[in-house]
């Protein structure tokens, strides 16, 4: 998400490629706050209930789709909540926290660096997926974001539809290896051929 003119500029660029993503994200907040509660939004929390919202229902979700579980690694949960442990606006750990009254609705974990915030682990509470809280908690983080000078979020790589359907800029991203040592190689080519 291209954020350099601010999210009025953001919106106005997506709104003229044809996106109504964030119109209808805007009329889900509506209709959420109508049958629950009005929606407040914190760009970092340091509750401990949306640190366990998000190492559980991030955890469900990479169960469900068969996707390693980073968070099953005790050292991944140390690693990002030290990085969160006191955020400047020049490196830090980023725990975004979306909820309608107290009833937590979606969570996020990013890294911020400088101007970017690298949006990495969404998640929500499943009763609330007509409302598409996630699509909802990706907008309030890009309006404070661009109100905090982050002039990007990088969705990371990867084609899937949300990141799709919020995109107004692209950079070209590749991965690679080296390594002479000839088993190794031969494992990871293998490796990689399967996946």
């Amino acid at each position: 998400l291209d954020l350099a003119a601010g999210y009025e500029g953001f919106r106005q660029d997506r709104s003229a490629a044809g996106s109504d993503e964030l119109k209808q994200a805007e009329r889900k907040t509506r209709k959420l706050e109508r049958e629950h509660s009005a929606l407040t939004f914190e760009m970092h929390t340091t509750d401990e209930a949306a640190w366990t919202a998000l190492l559980e229902w991030k955890s469900q979700q990479y169960r469900e789709t068969g996707k390693s579980d980073v968070f099953s690694y005790p050292w991944t949960v140390q690693l990002i909540r030290r990085l969160a442990e006191n955020p400047t606006s020049e490196f830090g750990g980023v725990l975004s926290a979306l909820r309608a009254g107290s009833q937590l609705v979606a969570v996020h974990y990013g890294l911020r660096c400088r101007h970017v915030l690298h949006y990495w682990f969404p998640a929500y509470d499943r009763s609330f997926s007509r409302y598409s809280p996630g699509n909802i908690l990706l907008c309030r983080i890009a309006q404070e974001a661009a109100n905090d000078g982050i002039q990007r979020i990088d969705l990371g790589k990867g084609d899937e539809q949300q990141k799709v359907n919020f995109s107004n800029a692209s950079e070209l991203v590749a991965e690679g290896f080296v390594d002479q040592r000839s088993m190794s190689r031969l494992a990871r080519a293998a490796w990689n051929g399967g996946r």
